[in-house]
């Protein structure tokens, strides 16, 4: 393997130990996976400027407008912010084009690395993940003891190495969907991806987390659907609707895990509330990427709090987060990209369109919950199947 190989390889391997080797500063914070797609990002400006030709991706162009106007909302901010919170901001920004490059090296990876390789080591990071999330759900249960850190108070909930059940529930919902299309390539070892297929089934249902039940009883639907596996649809079905009837009479385990509970429900509100008036207050541009928490500062959203480096994003949906720091149009810019995602989904086989398809809609779901895509580690799984589809 090459340089390129070896990095992409890092990347995938390093979302195992998650949230746990995080780095906080005392405005900011960062993950090892940062650090590794910043080296790719430069490493790839190397190879553009060295052969004095961009890569030929069909989402390239859509990519950089995307960027582009997440860039202006940034130059043209009218939060009057200092150089310093600029810098922040900006730092927000450069991480998502260095995670936008793990779909641009696609174009100048090895051919055999992608066909044979890469499936391998994203089974092989993703057990691995999983393993470490029943032992922790057994031997560290209890995430309260982190409150000081900025972490929810977490209890008997299998959070994982991200520490977080929802971003857990999320990311391990793509990765049974993703099994899931591997089934169906009988190429592949079967007994195998049926012990982690059921492993990641009962994990998601051990985060008890709400958004992440809808993603999974969607993304599997849509899939078995659109392959016309009715007796599938069948079979999860029931056994999604047994396993759902257990947790709804779970009292073992205490409020936070109980699906009616009333608390997550407002924050949300709260969230999406605060980026709708942010919007209000800066429609057209937004108020920059990403200064949304300097904004909230502005607007005394969080008079008298102090706002904890994970809070940088400040809004649950990822939707209002585009529309409140980039504006109209950010937004109208995030559209032409997700166009042009669906145009090049249904160029694709019928299994791998399937496939793609239902990640889409398991996404967009997601993220009306939680911050999914501007979450690290998602966007590590997305780039990464965003150039599969480009390769194939």
């Amino acid at each position: 393997m090459g340089l390129l190989e070896y990095l992409i390889t890092s990347i995938i391997i390093f979302i195992i130990p998650g949230e746990i080797l995080r780095f906080d500063t005392q405005s900011s914070g960062f993950v090892l996976t940062d650090i590794l797609t910043l080296l790719l990002f430069f490493y790839l400006l190397f190879c553009i400027i060295k052969d004095k030709k961009l890569p030929k991706l069909k989402l390239l162009w859509p990519g950089v407008f995307f960027i582009g106007t997440l860039s202006l909302s940034l130059i043209f901010s009218p939060l009057n912010i200092t150089k310093e919170q600029t810098f922040i901001s900006f730092l927000y920004l450069l991480r998502f084009i260095s995670y936008f490059a793990i779909y641009l090296s696609f174009f100048y990876l090895n051919k055999d690395f992608i066909r044979n390789k890469i499936w391998k080591v994203l089974l092989f990071s993703v057990t691995t993940f999983l393993i470490l999330g029943y032992l922790q759900i057994l031997l560290y249960p209890d995430l309260r003891n982190l409150v000081y850190a900025g972490w929810d108070e977490h209890l008997n909930r299998f959070f994982g190495t991200f520490l977080d059940p929802n971003f857990t529930g999320s990311f391990l919902t793509l990765f049974f969907l993703y099994v899931l299309f591997l089934l169906l390539n009988k190429k592949y070892n079967h007994k195998f991806l049926w012990l982690i297929l059921s492993a990641s089934f009962v994990a998601i249902f051990l985060t008890f987390s709400r958004s992440s039940y809808i993603m999974l009883a969607s993304g599997v639907l849509v899939f078995l659907f659109l392959a016309n596996r009715k007796k599938e649809m069948i079979a999860f079905i029931i056994l999604f609707s047994l396993f759902l009837v257990i947790i709804l009479n779970n009292k073992l385990f205490g409020e936070g895990t109980k699906l009616f509970r009333t608390a997550s429900i407002s924050a949300r509100q709260v969230s999406a509330n605060e980026a709708i008036d942010t919007f209000k207050k800066n429609p057209i541009t937004g108020v920059g990427y990403n200064s949304y928490k300097f904004a909230l500062q502005k607007y005394k959203s969080y008079e008298n709090k102090s706002i904890k480096p994970r809070s940088a994003f400040g809004t649950d949906n990822s939707f209002l987060f585009i529309l409140a720091t980039s504006g109209i149009i950010g937004f109208t810019s995030f559209l032409y990209l997700v166009f042009q995602i669906m145009r090049l989904t249904v160029y694709q086989n019928k299994t791998q369109s399937i496939y793609f398809l239902s990640s889409i809609v398991v996404l967009g779901i997601g993220s009306l919950f939680n911050n999914l895509l501007f979450y690290p580690f998602i966007m590590i799984w997305y780039f990464i199947l965003l150039g599969l589809t480009e390769s194939k």
